[in-house]
């Protein structure tokens, strides 16, 4: 079955935008879907669509931080300073476990 046309409101341009422009972008397009999901009474599609939009971002934002602690500790390595000395040592990320979903029987 071929995807529906996505609503150009929500991803024109998104190649074009700057990283302010995109995370109002997704804001948006949480909210829109939100209210599409509250008015038809709790569409189960539209529901699982923000929960795997709030994961990916969760998995991205964790892989970005873990990005940047380790080009600041390569920085402080080679620049012959260390981490400040009351700076906690950073802990290993580990992607988050997804619970188990099993079919619902009716």
């Amino acid at each position: 079955m071929p995807r529906p046309v996505a609503r150009p409101l929500l991803v024109d341009g998104l190649n074009s935008l700057d990283a302010a422009e995109l995370r109002k972008r997704l804001s948006l397009a949480m909210a829109v879907v939100r209210a599409a999901s509250i008015e038809g009474g709790g569409v189960r599609s539209l529901d699982s669509a923000i929960r795997r939009a709030q994961a990916d971002l969760a998995s991205a934002s964790r892989l970005a931080i873990q990005d940047l602690a380790y080009a600041l500790a390569d920085h402080e390595r080679g620049s012959g300073r260390g981490p400040p000395p009351d700076t906690p040592p950073v802990a290993a990320i580990h992607p988050a476990r997804l619970p188990r979903l099993t079919p619902r029987t009716p």
